[in-house]
């Protein structure tokens, strides 16, 4: 018994040592980054999503930074720098092919074109055969109308 609560403590005393040397990352205004928003737990830890890229826009300490989405609606959050990762490909600027991942990336499709309607044979609720863009005709899809804005 006494090994057993002696080997726990010296794993924690180790895991603790090994902590002692982490350092934040630091981020400056214009940064692109990739921010993590939790979306509850999985097993017994928090699940985080990475969601983005987004632009960094204010630093308001050294940890603590205002990050803004690059799509409409341009959304500001508040975020610290635990829950930040840099954007790897922001040397790339910003352009039509960034904004594009990140509303990807954000699980948003944009729509090209609504191609038909009908009322479903299953549901008995009308849709619509959408067809998105960066996707081929073969992918369209029949989605529900009360869905589509």
């Amino acid at each position: 018994m006494t090994d057993a609560s002696e080997k726990r403590r010296r794993a924690a005393r180790e895991r603790h040592a090994r902590r002692q040397g982490v350092q934040l990352q630091k981020f400056n205004e214009g940064d692109f980054v990739l921010a993590a928003t939790a979306t509850g737990r999985s097993g017994h830890k928090l699940a985080l999503v990475w969601r983005g890229p987004k632009r960094i826009v204010r630093a308001l300490n050294d940890y603590t930074f205002e990050v803004q989405d690059i799509v409409a609606p341009f959304a500001v959050s508040t975020r610290h720098a635990s829950r930040l990762q840099l954007y790897r490909d922001a040397a790339r600027g910003l352009d039509e092919d960034l904004q594009e991942q990140a509303i990807y990336g954000e699980g948003g499709h944009l729509v090209e074109a609504l191609r038909d309607c009908r009322l479903s044979p299953d549901t008995h609720l009308w849709e619509i055969l959408v067809k998105w863009i960066g996707l081929d005709d073969i992918e369209a899809s029949w989605e529900p109308a009360e869905v589509i804005r």
